[in-house]
């Protein structure tokens, strides 16, 4: 379970119906490679048997500071999608390196997924929380590479002055304060989505973006991120209602992005 989703799960619980993480239906097996130099580490779950989508590609990019979410892939591998799982946290240097480590990553990892499995018709990226600001990154960045891009309650407008990012919703249970510094200074050193979108880099890309975000998410609220992004870039979205940063585990949060991601 990620900081994000340990913390709204305590403290932001909201209504919306959940579902019990999907287990994959095939095994993972290791994804590693280096592409112009960077070494990928990361898992793929490729289909089987009676699943035919293979040619169906899909990044899963998790959330938070500690660990990765089963519900941000499973439901993807289960689709038949041949589906990529990075691991970013796996890297303990991550705030030390190039800022733009999180969108050249999934870059690169979408360069080898091609190379490995020359017959996928497209990639599309599938992003939670942080794994949100990271694929929205990457889509702006490297629109070449993937065909659409599902951001789920991610941190996606982080330097507006007219919305301050609430980091007390971080340590309203009393633990992680040790966290906050690490993220500020993650989050301080890259144009977040928001920025990008201002600098018009969705120009032409806005039917291939939707965003899931919960009505009472204090992590991430719908009034400083996802509204926002949605006046700017006239993309699709869909507020859950009584879901908070629980979107990825809800059921209607899933069946709205994988309808999506089927198109």
């Amino acid at each position: 379970m990620s900081i994000f989703d340990w913390i709204s799960s305590r403290c932001f619980g909201g209504s919306s119906p959940e579902i019990s993480p999907a287990e994959p239906l095939v095994d993972p097996d290791p994804f590693n490679g280096t592409v112009d130099g960077n070494d990928i580490n990361a898992w793929v779950y490729v289909p089987s048997g009676r699943i035919k989508n293979a040619n169906r590609g899909a990044i899963a990019v998790h959330g938070g500071w500690i660990a990765g979410l089963v519900s941000t892939y499973a439901p993807y591998v289960n689709m038949g999608w041949t589906t990529v799982y990075p691991n970013f946290e796996g890297e303990p240097d991550i705030y030390n390196q190039d800022p733009n480590r999180d969108a050249i990553e999934l870059r690169d990892v979408a360069i080898l997924m091609k190379q490995r499995f020359p017959n996928l018709q497209s990639i599309d990226l599938v992003g939670v929380s942080l794994g949100c600001y990271r694929s929205l990154r990457a889509f702006a960045l490297y629109p070449q590479l993937f065909r659409r891009v599902v951001g789920m309650i991610g941190p996606i407008n982080m330097h507006d002055p007219k919305r301050p990012y609430d980091w007390d919703a971080w340590t309203a249970d009393g633990r992680h304060g040790d966290l906050v510094d690490d993220a500020k200074a993650f989050f301080d050193k890259a144009p977040d989505p928001m920025q990008l979108a201002n600098e018009g880099r969705y120009t032409g890309l806005e039917k291939q973006i939707i965003l899931i975000y919960g009505e009472k998410d204090k992590l991430c609220t719908p009034v400083t991120h996802f509204y926002p992004f949605i006046r700017r870039v006239k993309c699709l979205g869909t507020i859950i209602e009584g879901a908070a940063h629980n979107v990825h585990r809800t059921v209607e949060g899933q069946k709205i992005a994988a309808a999506f991601l089927r198109k």
